[in-house]
């Protein structure tokens, strides 16, 4: 018994913070995740306040920091470039530049069109990511 109470003595003994591991890219994914949500939140303020122009910018310019923070600039530029993608990319971002210079009404049309066609199909994985956040408060 005497040689395993040496042997422990030898052994680094670990620490309960030494098992963590942190990915560098875990804070600015949550970010971009953040950003993305504060983004449509400031642009749906923007448009249930009569389509305020500078809520609706803001909500833009946000949403457009938060993808390459959530998907990495190499995946955010991938997706947007597709070709089958191309036109609905065009229609989203002409809708944000003619929100930033004050054309709210034709901009949101545009941008809506841009959205449904570039994540149309990502939504019932976006429904059933947010019911399974909501059903661990709500109970659903």
């Amino acid at each position: 018994m005497g040689s395993n109470r040496a042997q422990d003595t030898n052994t680094p003994t670990k620490k309960p913070y030494q098992n963590l591991r942190i990915s560098p890219s875990s804070s600015s994914t949550e970010f971009g995740a953040a950003s993305i949500a504060a983004g449509a939140l400031f642009f749906a303020l923007g448009v249930m306040l009569l389509l305020d122009k500078g809520l609706m910018a803001v909500g833009n310019i946000l949403f457009l920091l938060g993808l390459p923070l959530l998907l990495g600039p190499t995946r955010t530029i991938g997706f947007f470039s597709r070709a089958d993608r191309r036109l609905s990319t065009a229609s989203l971002l002409t809708g944000i530049v003619l929100v930033l210079v004050k054309w709210p009404f034709v901009g949101l049309v545009l941008e809506g069109v841009g959205v449904v066609n570039l994540f149309g199909p990502f939504i019932p994985t976006i429904y059933g990511f947010v019911r399974g956040i909501v059903g661990r408060y709500v109970g659903v």
